[in-house]
């Protein structure tokens, strides 16, 4: 009988192993995603032909960029109403 629990709890233990294991990957999956996304966004910024087909200043287009980030779209109008204002970059 302890051959039978000590394989089941090996198998459980590989199991949660596993688990973990996925999760770490999943992790750096999405970590490599937001870098990749970061990177496109600060090339972008930092093109003038691409900013200026968009109609739009480097400022605005960093605040949408960052938008996309964070996702508060009152923090988004906040610092696109102070550029408009002239008071520069508000986080």
């Amino acid at each position: 009988m302890s051959d039978a629990i000590n394989d089941t709890v090996r198998r459980v233990t590989t199991g949660l192993e596993l688990d973990r294991a996925r999760e770490r990957a999943n992790y750096a999956s999405a970590a490599v995603d937001v870098a990749r996304m970061r990177h496109a966004a600060a090339l972008l910024v930092s093109q003038h032909e691409p900013v200026a087909s968009l109609g739009m200043d480097r400022d605005q287009l960093r605040v949408l960029l960052r938008y996309v980030d964070h996702g508060d779209e009152t923090r988004m109008w906040r610092e696109l109403a102070a550029l408009k204002e002239g008071r520069g970059d508000e986080r």
